[in-house]
C-alpha cells in the first residue's frame, strides 16, 4: 500500500477532499466559465431593463388612475350640465389610455416570460 493510499484510508477527510477535487475536474469549470459570465451579464441587463419597465409601468398606471377619476368627474358633471363634448373627450382619452396600459402590461408579461425561459435554458445547459 502506498503512502498516499495509507494516508487516505487513515484520514476520511482527505478521501472526501480527493473525491471533491475529482468531481470539480470532471465538471470542467474553466471551460464553462465563459458561459457563466455571459449568463451573468445577460441576467444583469435583464434586471436593469425589468426595473426600468416596472417604473414606466407604475407611471403609466398612475396616469391611468388619474384619467379614470377625471372621467368619473366628467360623468358626474354631465349629469349636472349635459356637456356631451367634455364627456366624449374624457371617454376618448380613457379608451386610448386603456389600450395603452393593457399593451404595456402585456409587453412586461412577455418580457418576464422571455427572461424566465432564458434563465431556465441557461440553468438546464449547466
Amino acid at each position: 500500500m502506498s503512502m498516499t493510499q495509507a494516508s487516505a484510508t487513515e484520514h476520511p477527510f482527505i478521501a472526501t477532499l480527493q473525491s471533491a477535487s475529482q468531481s470539480w475536474q470532471t465538471f470542467a469549470l474553466d471551460t464553462k466559465r465563459p458561459q457563466f459570465q455571459q449568463a451573468a451579464a445577460q441576467t444583469k441587463a435583464n434586471n436593469q431593463q425589468s426595473l426600468k419597465s416596472r417604473k414606466t409601468l407604475a407611471e403609466t398606471t398612475k396616469t391611468f388612475k388619474k384619467t379614470v377619476k377625471q372621467t368619473e368627474s366628467a360623468i358626474v358633471s354631465k349629469n349636472s350640465n349635459s356637456n356631451n363634448d367634455g364627456t366624449k373627450a374624457s371617454f376618448d382619452k380613457l379608451s386610448t389610455q386603456c389600450k395603452s396600459i393593457v399593451k404595456s402590461y402585456q409587453e412586461e408579461i412577455d418580457a418576464l416570460t422571455k427572461r424566465c425561459k432564458s434563465s431556465d435554458g441557461t440553468f438546464m445547459d449547466v
